[in-house]
């Protein structure tokens, strides 16, 4: 191994988990998935509890992939851990310490990669003291580099050493061009996601069309609905997410729906747009982030424009969230915003399922092009 240095945003090492401060606990509702190492060494712990849980609630995956993804822990009917006591404390840290924690919490909320000459690291915003902590800079998030001198044993980490060098080359300067592309403020937000498509496919997304369908707040409530039918049951949403949606659809509810798609382009432009002229930073520094920890689905060129669809996807769903949000409370404060970047983000990130299904529904119904895109994400009306 070659690596010499270390890629990562100057917040990086500045986060440390704090109870006090965490509005959302990460030992609940998502898959928790356990390295063979640390599954072998609970099941044959020398504490009789730690061993006891193990043997009840951790469960062998016959189909991993890699001995980090061994095995997974099964969740209570509250959704929580069960290694959690009733203090909602980690008993394995209580009883064996943190270095007995499994590659994943351990590693979690860090996104850590491994290339040829370089690691890069960033935080992954489905925790909320990472997202406060890194979004909240007016000026935006900054990138530094620092001699590598870490181990990353005891890591769930990428492994990307076996890309190849151009590709990796390649896929750094697109990366750098497309964060250049959302930290651009004299661009809208949504002309900056639509330049990065640009950006990705030249040909097909020459111009920005203004032109918006009419149904375009059908597509996008269709593709939230469809979160429920197709995606991860309910029971991995975020909390705090079900709160924003309740709230998000008890607003469109209470409208005909012949009503809604005017309602919403107008709670947009009177509420959402002016807010954006003073907290829109908040969402730059999201998508910053984004790029920088999720880049690797730009890794390779065949994937790149269906990774793109997914984060124009999500956008378009925030989109959503935002503007119900905002016309319920008449007005959207800083918190509320990281409220809804935070719980969506341990909603839909993780779910591969709902993001296949609704790609599916992007081409059936022949949104996955330019004007399709901007109908998507549009939210300055001309």
């Amino acid at each position: 191994m070659r690596v010499k240095k270390i890629v990562q945003p100057t917040y990086y090492e500045t986060f440390t988990c704090d109870p006090q401060k965490c509005k959302e606990t990460c030992c609940a509702r998502w898959q928790i998935e356990i390295d063979r190492e640390t599954c072998l060494n609970y099941l044959n712990s020398s504490h009789p509890q730690i061993q006891k849980i193990a043997q009840e609630w951790i469960e062998v995956q016959s189909g991993a992939i890699s001995d980090d993804e061994f095995a997974k822990i099964k969740m209570r009917k509250d959704m929580t851990c069960p290694f959690l006591n009733r203090d909602r404390l980690c008993q394995i840290v209580l009883e064996l310490g943190p270095e007995a924690l499994s590659k994943t919490c351990a590693t979690f909320p860090r996104a850590v990669k491994q290339y040829e000459e370089q690691v890069e690291r960033g935080l992954v915003m489905s925790c909320s003291v990472a997202c406060e902590l890194a979004l909240r800079n007016p000026a935006g998030i900054e990138f530094e580099e620092k001699p590598f001198e870490q181990d990353l044993t005891g890591l769930h980490f990428q492994d990307m050493t076996c890309v190849s060098a151009e590709d990796q080359k390649d896929f750094w300067e697109l990366r750098a061009e497309m964060i250049a592309i959302m930290k651009n403020r004299k661009w809208d937000l949504y002309e900056r996601i639509f330049r990065i498509g640009a950006l990705i496919a030249p040909k097909e997304m020459k111009t920005m069309p203004y032109g918006l369908a009419d149904d375009q707040f059908y597509h996008l409530n269709q593709l939230l609905s469809m979160k429920f039918q197709e995606g991860d049951s309910i029971r991995f949403f975020s909390e705090r997410y079900i709160d924003c949606l309740m709230q998000t659809l008890d607003v469109f509810g209470s409208r005909k729906e012949s009503e809604q798609g005017a309602f919403f382009q107008k709670q947009e432009r009177t509420l959402v747009n002016p807010m954006l002229e003073r907290l829109g930073y908040l969402f730059e520094n999201y998508w910053v982030n984004y790029i920088f920890v999720f880049g690797e689905d730009f890794l390779l060129e065949e994937n790149r424009w269906e990774a793109y669809l997914r984060m124009a996807l999500l956008f378009g769903l925030m989109r959503l969230n935002v503007v119900g949000l905002a016309a319920g409370h008449k007005e959207l404060s800083d918190e509320s915003i990281l409220k809804l970047i935070q719980s969506m983000e341990k909603t839909f990130v993780p779910d591969q399922k709902y993001y296949q299904i609704a790609l599916k529904y992007l081409r059936e119904q022949k949104l996955d092009d330019a004007a399709g895109i901007a109908s998507l994400i549009t939210y300055h009306y001309k």
